[in-house]
């Protein structure tokens, strides 16, 4: 079975989507955020190109 694991920063609700980093080794600070449009679509890209299967 493939997984992977999100581990969102501080969610807003932004009404604009804004492209989404993500890497493994992303350093983030204490400050950090992410819409939850921009998240549901970064989710959704991992869903149809699979980059980080079993990370």
């Amino acid at each position: 079975m493939d997984w992977t694991i999100v581990k969102p920063l501080r969610l807003t609700n932004s009404p604009t989507p804004a492209r989404v980093h993500a890497d493994a080794s992303l350093r983030i600070g204490l400050f950090s955020k992410v819409s939850r449009a921009s998240l549901a679509a970064a989710i959704l890209d991992e869903i149809q190109i699979g980059q980080f299967v079993k990370e």
